[in-house]
């Protein structure tokens, strides 16, 4: 690790403290949740392809449509595949999703993904694409409104 990686890493870490203690929607154990969450879903997808997925977490737990904390989100019955078929509890956690979960929790979420509460893998055809507008895509997701 650089000497600037590791101080962004700090850096963040102490700004999403301090974010996180300023806000009753995230709790330390949220976190945790997130980093597999994320992991779990966006493995391979990158940087950005992370920092989306938490976005689409934080803005249903935003949403009237969704419960209104990170767990009850994540843990929703048929919600995220890696739930459903355990991968969830496998994955191993990598900094690159650390660092995008926490940009994320600090900074905010972008304009451009605000709106959107669904993702799927594009190749996987199902309710999303007959009943949720497509917002854009990334990789090998289709983010949904």
């Amino acid at each position: 690790m650089t000497f600037r990686t590791a101080l962004l890493t700090m850096l963040l870490t102490f700004l999403v403290t301090i974010s996180i203690q300023n806000n009753a929607s995230a709790r330390y154990d949220d976190l945790a949740i997130l980093y597999r969450m994320v992991e779990a879903e966006a493995t391979g997808e990158g940087y950005e392809g992370k920092q989306l997925v938490t976005e689409v977490i934080m803005n249903r737990v935003h949403s009237d449509q969704f419960p209104n904390s990170i767990e009850a989100v994540v843990f929703q019955k048929n919600q995220f595949s890696p739930i459903i078929d355990g991968r969830y509890w496998e994955v191993s956690i990598t900094r690159e999703t650390v660092l995008a979960v926490k940009s994320i929790m600090f900074v905010g979420i972008r304009t451009a993904s605000r709106d959107v509460l669904f993702f799927q893998n594009y190749r996987v055809d199902g309710w999303i694409n007959d009943n949720r507008p497509l917002a854009f895509n990334h990789n090998r997701h289709n983010f949904y409104y």
